[in-house]
């Protein structure tokens, strides 16, 4: 698996409870189980979440589903 599928299957996973549409920045935050201080990893690749609200803008939402925002949010990283 690719470090970028991986991560955003972890994006996913972590998303499986949240809400859609999510609507903000706040929201997004909000809809990972340990909100802001969440933080997907995979093998030196990182996400977090504290890290993705500031490359987000609020102009990319709403979003519609964990597909879309997981691939929105390693959009953002190049290393992955």
């Amino acid at each position: 698996m690719s470090v970028k599928s991986e991560l955003e299957k972890q994006i996913c996973d972590a998303l499986k409870d949240a809400k859609f549409p999510i609507i903000s920045i706040e929201h997004m935050m909000e809809s990972f189980p340990m909100g802001v201080l969440h933080v997907c990893t995979y093998e030196d690749a990182e996400i977090k979440i504290s890290d993705a609200k500031d490359k987000l803008k609020e102009e990319d939402f709403p979003v519609n589903d964990a597909q879309a925002l997981a691939s929105m949010m390693t959009s953002y990283y190049p290393y992955v």
